[in-house]
């Protein structure tokens, strides 16, 4: 199992060492700081997965921190801890980007749960960026075969690329829209002397909606069958 690291930031010694007694598990790491500055000085040492901090600290305010942490550590979610008080406090910091808060005397197993799930969100972000480097790293993808229903496809293919309107791409689950839609084949033809028949073609296209035009490049496709 993948050990989580948590950051607890709380001016009271006493929540420090309840919390990391009662949390204590062979996959949760528990760093703890007792101010602003303990804190800032932790992350800049190390990476952490999940941070609990105190909203009133002594040297700082919690919304600040949370600004400045989230800064030096995008991917780390943060748990706010608040008193009753500042209810409306916390919940203003979610909408900015805190993950949950709990509030004093909080429930251990609901912080446990928190935590458990602030790091999954964590988890999950992380596999989203690997996966969205990975697909940009993959060659262009292209149709495979020489049919002439695909050489059909890839002709309409070329004669729209290089137009700026929209283009449905319909078909059933599996027929390869999304191939049409990043295909290498939807590159714009390099320029090159067109016949008389594509020049009146051009004309047309110039003078309907895409639309019309689109239907028109069908008609003379499947003419040429």
């Amino acid at each position: 199992m993948t050990t989580i690291q948590i950051l607890l930031v709380d001016d009271e010694k006493s929540i420090r060492r309840l919390i990391q007694k009662e949390m204590a598990a062979s996959h949760r790491v528990i760093t703890t700081a007792g101010s602003a500055q303990e804190a800032s000085d932790a992350i800049r040492r190390q990476r952490f997965d999940v941070i609990v901090l105190d909203i009133k600290l002594p040297d700082g305010n919690g919304l600040n921190l949370m600004i400045s942490f989230r800064e030096m550590l995008p991917e780390a979610e943060v748990i706010l801890i608040t008193g009753h008080g500042d209810i409306d406090t916390a919940v203003e910091a979610t909408k900015m980007g805190a993950y949950d808060y709990i509030t004093k005397p909080f429930d251990l197993d609901r912080l446990e749960l928190v935590i458990e799930k602030a790091y999954q969100r964590v988890c999950l972000q992380r596999e989203n960026r690997v996966l969205r480097l990975t697909q940009d790293d993959r060659p262009p993808k292209r149709f495979i075969g020489r049919s002439s229903a695909v050489e059909n496809v890839r002709f309409l293919i070329r004669k729209v690329a290089p137009s700026h309107v929209p283009v449905l791409l319909m078909g059933e689950s599996g027929t390869g829209k999304n191939v049409v839609s990043h295909s290498g084949d939807s590159q714009p033809e390099p320029p090159r002397r067109d016949s008389a028949d594509n020049q009146k073609l051009r004309h047309l296209a110039e003078r309907i909606s895409p639309k019309r035009a689109f239907r028109a490049l069908q008609r003379r496709v499947y003419r040429r069958k």
